[in-house]
């Protein structure tokens, strides 16, 4: 089993002066010849820090979006004219269009139609390389830990409904000791994520990467996912994006047994 890379090329925060943040997530997943984009950020900031990395976003394989909103979305302007071979995998629903908490526009670019002949819906697994697979969470429960509160989605131009985020993707890496997820925003709860991983790969869930959508959780709600998480087999959070750096502070106080760190645009994790 060779070793899997993970670097963040697009986070809200960063700690180098010649890279860009925003409020938008991406990050590569390298394992042999295979170079999978999971999200693409909100803008060009994807193509602009790929550049001072070096990385050629016209070799990636696979570009997986974990739902459709336009901070996950976005960068899919700038990068469908540099690559014109990858395969586009998304979630049944990733284009419909929605709104978020303040009643705005968040949709996946309403001018962009990927084709047909590179598309790749994902209702349950897909392999994308030996070890890394992406997921559908459309089987996870919808419960306290969700996120999807506030959040709505027009399947027809004037009906509006709650947008239960079942387009949502999360990717999870095999390694011998057990699962690393790697989410997007964990609409549907990182707690409930973990669970359906363990379901789907008979394994436990080891480490976690990525968003946990907890940027405005209340102490009590962090309290409980901590309470959760603890009662799992997790051994290490890598937070990012929409975890929200005060949240992240009250899980690492909270998760003591835990080793929870922060990573934020060029960090670098192999597994």
């Amino acid at each position: 089993m060779g070793k899997v890379k993970v670097k963040i090329l697009v986070d809200n925060c960063t700690a180098q002066a010649d890279v860009l943040a925003e409020h938008g997530f991406s990050m590569l997943v390298e394992e042999g010849d295979a170079r999978i984009l999971f999200d693409t950020g909100a803008s060009d900031v994807l193509v602009r820090n790929s550049k001072v990395y070096n990385l050629d976003l016209s070799e990636i394989n696979d570009v997986v979006l974990s739902h459709g909103h336009d901070d996950h979305t976005g960068g899919m302007r700038h990068f469908l004219p540099l690559n014109g071979k990858s395969r586009v995998v998304c979630g049944r629903g990733y284009d419909v269009r929605r709104c978020g908490t303040r009643g705005t526009d968040i949709s996946f670019p309403a001018e962009l139609v990927v084709p047909q002949d590179r598309l790749s819906i994902v209702d349950d697994l897909l392999l994308l390389s030996e070890s890394v697979f992406v997921v559908s969470a459309k089987e996870s429960k919808i419960n306290y830990f969700s996120h999807v509160s506030g959040f709505s989605r027009f399947p027809i131009a004037d009906r509006k409904e709650v947008d239960n985020f079942e387009d949502e993707l999360f990717i999870v890496i095999k390694r011998e000791h057990g699962l690393v997820l790697c989410s997007g925003c964990a609409h549907r709860g990182i707690v409930n994520l973990i669970d359906l991983a363990e379901q789907k790969f008979g394994m436990p869930v080891v480490t976690v990467v990525g968003g946990m959508h907890t940027v405005n959780d209340s102490e009590e709600q962090i309290m409980q996912l901590c309470d959760e998480i603890g009662k799992r087999s997790v051994k290490q959070l890598i937070c990012c994006h929409c975890t929200g750096v005060n949240s992240f502070a009250r899980i690492a106080v909270n998760l003591p047994g835990v080793e929870v760190r922060y990573a934020t645009v060029g960090n670098n994790i192999v597994f």
